[in-house]
């Protein structure tokens, strides 16, 4: 059977990370670093997260959840639990990529 030949990004991972910023730098103006701006981006990416894989929880219930650190009665404690560890290791990854040191296998394990 032929080898798969690596992606073509691969290949050239300048051109990849010049093309990455020259499309986040329109989202970067409109929001900036302000976080509480990225706030609902980052609660939406949480809960669409988690209803791929079943969660029950709300569009809003997950924001209370995640902001507020309460429970809500009528759903089960594993998509709360779901909600506050997918947030903590998309926080996880935000660190990582902040960081100036190469990645290690090891790290993206942990999440």
């Amino acid at each position: 059977m032929p080898a798969r030949a690596a992606p073509a990004y691969l290949s050239r991972p300048v051109e990849l990370l010049t093309a990455i910023a020259a499309k986040k730098q329109p989202f970067d103006e409109l929001v900036g670093h302000d976080q509480r701006a990225r706030a609902p981006l980052r609660y939406r990416v949480d809960y669409t997260s988690n209803a791929i894989e079943g969660n029950t929880l709300t569009p809003v219930e997950t924001t209370l959840v995640l902001r507020k650190g309460i429970t809500i009665s009528s759903k089960p404690l594993k998509d709360h639990l779901e909600a506050l560890d997918h947030d903590d290791a998309i926080r996880y990854v935000r660190h990582l990529a902040r960081q100036t040191t190469p990645l290690l296998a090891c790290a993206i394990c942990i999440v």
